[in-house]
């Protein structure tokens, strides 16, 4: 079971998940462990941070954030009525839940009056028992807290969240599950670490979230965007072996790939009228 999970971290944790800290691009100049894909500040996602992607080969730059009324100005009109639409649609909603389809619980999480309706966690009504729910929503819950924080502190308080410890490796607690309760450390660690991959993709939608706040991509492409990654998520929690799970991991890197990829041209079309953003 030990050397399961050894293998488990390193195939899936430390590797194919690195997408998740070093950029959507793996060609990537700089090298660095940062996201690569949105702010590192300590903004809140409604944008009162300055940088929207980082400065790297044609990326967006701090300077250019939409909120700046210049760049603003060139949002297109169908994004604007998009906004508009949505809005009005959803702004008597009562609890998010109701939607049938997971694309329109997320837009109607994007767009409901959140003092007066509730908010849906796909993840977490997908869960089978209510027991299971409630562990959800509590670990949710409190996972909210790491949100607006930068990379490396919201990955350490993420880790706290599932019961990790924050100021270790995976590899070394699991060193630590040894004598007569090795077996059920290392199971108790294993499902610990399958909850931090699953908040590292909840991580991708959150970002999604945030080019369409920021008006770089439409809400409905976003929307479809974190509906497929609940379903993805859901496969990687069925997998039945590592292999499995490491599949559904890359399946996940390279669709956020093409994610940012169309989130950098639709930005280049803001700043170019002539040109159609999606």
């Amino acid at each position: 079971m030990k050397m399961l999970l050894m293998l488990l971290v390193s195939a899936i944790l430390l590797s194919p998940f690195a997408f998740a800290r070093q950029g959507a691009d793996d060609t990537s100049a700089s090298g660095s462990d940062d996201d690569g894909t949105l702010d590192q500040g300590t903004g809140d996602a409604s944008g009162t941070d300055n940088s929207v992607l980082d400065n790297r080969r044609g990326a967006i730059k701090p300077e250019d954030n939409l909120r700046n009324k210049e760049v603003r100005e060139k949002l297109t009109a169908d994004r604007i009525k998009e906004r508009e639409t949505l809005r009005e649609k959803y702004k008597d909603t009562k609890d998010c839940n109701s939607p049938s389809t997971a694309k329109e619980r997320v837009l109607c999480n994007m767009n409901v009056d959140k003092a007066k309706g509730k908010l849906a966690d796909e993840e977490c009504r997908r869960e089978a028992t209510a027991e299971g729910k409630k562990k959800c929503l509590d670990r949710k819950e409190k996972a909210k807290l790491c949100q607006n924080l930068g990379e490396d502190k919201r990955e350490a308080c993420l880790k706290r969240v599932v019961g990790l410890n924050a100021a270790k490796q995976v590899r070394d607690e699991i060193k630590e599950c040894t004598g007569t309760e090795a077996t059920q450390c290392t199971s108790q660690l294993k499902g610990k670490v399958y909850e931090m991959i699953k908040e590292r993709i909840s991580n991708l939608g959150e970002k999604a979230k945030k080019f369409a706040d920021k008006g770089i991509i439409s809400q409905e492409k976003a929307a479809d965007f974190i509906a497929w990654l609940e379903d993805a998520k859901e496969r990687f929690a069925n997998a039945p072996d590592i292999k499995g799970k490491r599949e559904v991991v890359q399946e996940i890197k390279n669709s956020w790939g093409e994610f940012v990829s169309d989130a950098r041209a639709n930005y280049k079309a803001l700043k170019n009228p002539s040109t159609d953003a999606s």
